[in-house]
């Protein structure tokens, strides 16, 4: 099994949304949410490019951390009763004569609170992914509308780049730049962002990992 197969099988565990392969009759576009497979009202972007509704994931993230403490409560009720128990005796061999048992009581030392946040916050892994995620790696996006009130398309919203103004739609690749958020199409980033690496909306330099393709919902579903 590839790597990409792999991290798809983990992260469709995180929502059963994905035990079902999407079909021609359910395209999703560009700008629905990877959990509740609706456009996303306010999205978010992770650093790995999966698009969710930022309440939906907030939600996931706060069931993963209480399911999480939940697990390590157990543990430690675990630990605590085999630490009440009485210690099993242990013998060692001194001058060839055998010693009297001894008895090394086993002692429960509790989690630090620091550790407990820690591991608690380590658990939480991108449902698309299943890689780690944590709430301050999700990134605001923002989708520029088209204005056009007299179109036969003004039913339906649409959206265009921040910088070059090419309606976007399921066919244009695309990313999200860290340092704003505003959504370019990747023409734009090859053609006019890479020259000097600078974001065109807000001036602010940028690096590699700043600039984010946008993945694409159907394509990730059709190829599991």
């Amino acid at each position: 099994m590839s790597g990409h197969a792999s991290s798809s099988t983990a992260g469709r565990k995180g929502h059963a949304a994905f035990q079902k392969p999407i079909g021609k009759d359910s395209v999703k576009d560009f700008n629905y949410c990877c959990l509740t497979l609706k456009p996303c009202t306010n999205p978010v972007i992770t650093p790995f490019g999966f698009l969710y509704d930022k309440r939906a994931i907030l939600d996931y993230i706060r069931m993963k951390k209480k399911e999480a403490a939940n697990r390590i409560k157990e543990e430690e009720a675990r630990w605590k009763e085999k630490c009440g128990k009485e210690p099993k005796p242990f013998y060692f061999v001194h001058d060839g004569i055998d010693a009297k048992p001894h008895y090394m009581p086993t002692i429960y030392i509790p989690m630090s609170r620091k550790d407990r946040f820690a591991r608690i916050e380590n658990s939480v892994s991108c449902p698309m992914s299943g890689q780690s995620l944590k709430v301050r790696d999700l990134i605001e996006v923002h989708f520029v509308r088209v204005y056009e009130p007299l179109s036969p398309f003004a039913s339906k919203v649409r959206y265009m780049c921040a910088v070059t103004h090419e309606v976007l739609d399921n066919s244009v690749p695309m990313v999200v730049l860290r340092t704003s958020g505003n959504v370019v199409t990747m023409k734009c980033v090859n053609e006019l962002i890479k020259k000097d690496m600078i974001d065109p909306t807000n001036g602010e330099p940028l690096n590699e990992e700043d600039i984010i393709p946008l993945k694409r919902l159907n394509l990730l579903c059709q190829q599991n």
